[in-house]
């Protein structure tokens, strides 16, 4: 995978909450609660048991796309020399680890997909266009894009 040339800006973000990610999170919240009981002839307990499955399971998505948990990315950093510098919100940081930005992360228009790995650890985030200033956003695609990785459906006048 390609590197930053020695004249890329320094780039950083810290992920914050949108009305977009609320919006995203309390749709699905609301979809688990309500299926179970839109299922006829079903017990209650089953309802119950089949509700609480299916927040359990959103909880552990919003973990592993680091939206949540001891996983959560509180600071990204693209340095000039291709580096990543990821601060999470758990205590013990590997501060010398060597993340690699995974080659089918990609960004569109309305999403941004990043996959990060080490020797033993994988970092995911997605981010919302709302998460970020647009001229954040906008020098995170073409950044994306010059480096080689998928920017879809991003038109001229985007970047």
């Amino acid at each position: 995978m390609p590197t930053s040339s020695s004249n890329s800006p320094k780039l950083t973000f810290e992920p914050r909450w949108s009305a977009q990610r609320y919006a995203v999170v309390s749709l699905q919240c609301l979809i688990c609660i309500v299926i179970p009981w839109l299922i006829p002839y079903w017990p209650v307990l089953a309802r119950m048991s089949l509700t609480g499955l299916g927040l359990a399971a959103l909880g552990l998505g919003y973990q592993r796309v680091g939206w949540w948990g001891a996983k959560r990315l509180l600071r990204v950093t693209w340095q000039q020399s291709g580096q990543w510098v990821l601060q999470r919100n758990s205590v013990e940081q590997e501060h010398h680890a060597e993340w690699i930005l995974s080659p089918d992360s990609f960004v569109t228009s309305w999403l941004m997909v990043l996959r990060w790995q080490t020797e033993s650890e994988k970092l995911h985030l997605i981010i919302l266009p709302a998460e970020l200033p647009t001229n954040v956003w906008r020098q995170w695609q073409a950044r994306m894009k010059l480096q080689g990785h998928r920017v879809l459906h991003a038109s001229a006048t985007e970047l």
